[in-house]
């Protein structure tokens, strides 16, 4: 044995970790935040039916509390899935990126998305226009926190 110090064996355990922290970080801020404002305005009507269910025994009310949030959570998710992430690729090879550019695609994105959903199944057009505002709001602030990193 030497005291010599060998060559590494390969490249790859010196990349440093951390440069995958700040996007993945940002995609659960802008996920956590699009579900927030997406299901946020429907938790006055869910929390104080499933606690009372929760107070009167009832297990099901721990899924009333939550159900607003895992909704919109699974909205946001897909919508950042299927719009967001390739509208990013896009935009970074064309080198157009700019909060705003986000915030109007998480706008236009959350209401497209719901809309395409209901057209492509026997809904009305009145829940697809109306999950679709929803969709823009919870589009709108995932597109601003996307944009903003």
């Amino acid at each position: 044995m030497t005291d010599d110090a060998q060559s590494p064996i390969s490249v790859f355990t010196e990349i440093d970790d951390r440069i995958f922290i700040a996007p993945v970080r940002a995609f659960f801020r802008a996920g956590l935040h699009g579900a927030l404002w997406g299901g946020g305005p429907f938790l006055l009507l869910s929390v104080p039916i499933g606690g009372g269910l929760l107070l009167d025994g009832e297990p099901a009310g721990i899924l009333l509390l939550f159900a607003p949030l895992l909704i919109a959570g699974c909205g946001t998710l897909a919508g950042m899935l299927l719009i967001g992430l390739p509208l990013t690729v896009l935009l970074k090879h064309l080198q157009r990126e700019g909060a705003a550019t986000y915030q109007l695609a998480g706008l236009l994105g959350g209401a497209l998305l719901p809309l395409a959903a209901v057209a492509l199944g026997p809904t009305d057009w009145g829940i697809g226009l109306f999950l679709a505002l929803l969709g823009m709001l919870a589009g709108h602030p995932a597109g601003r926190i996307w944009g903003e990193w």
